[in-house]
């Protein structure tokens, strides 16, 4: 188990900006198979699926890596982990942004 505090932060940060960074490659896989499949069942599919698709895809990765890393951190020392992973994915996908040649 890992008890040291800023191990554990510097653990979720740098998970976090990992999938902020790399989240396009899974988002468009999802916006795929889940755009078929969903096409006729809303009104406005687009705005519906996108902010469903990227919902689906954060949970379920942070919950693999919760599952992941839940071996390692102990329960107690969980919200030092899950806190920097979220504003470890605003990270990354700030630097996907600045990466990025055409700006989305």
């Amino acid at each position: 188990m890992i008890e040291s505090i800023p191990m554990i932060v510097l653990l979720g940060a740098f998970s976090g900006a990992i999938f902020g960074r790399y989240y396009r490659p899974v988002f468009v896989f999802l916006y795929d198979k889940v755009y078929i499949l969903l096409k006729g069942l809303l009104t406005n599919p687009f705005l519906s699926i996108v902010s469903m698709l990227f919902a689906i895809a954060s949970v379920f990765l942070f919950a693999l890596w919760g599952n992941v890393f839940s071996l390692v951190i102990s329960d107690e020392n969980w919200v030092y982990f899950y806190r920097p992973y979220f504003v470890g994915i605003l990270v990354g996908v700030f630097l996907l942004r600045l990466s990025s040649e055409n700006k989305f």
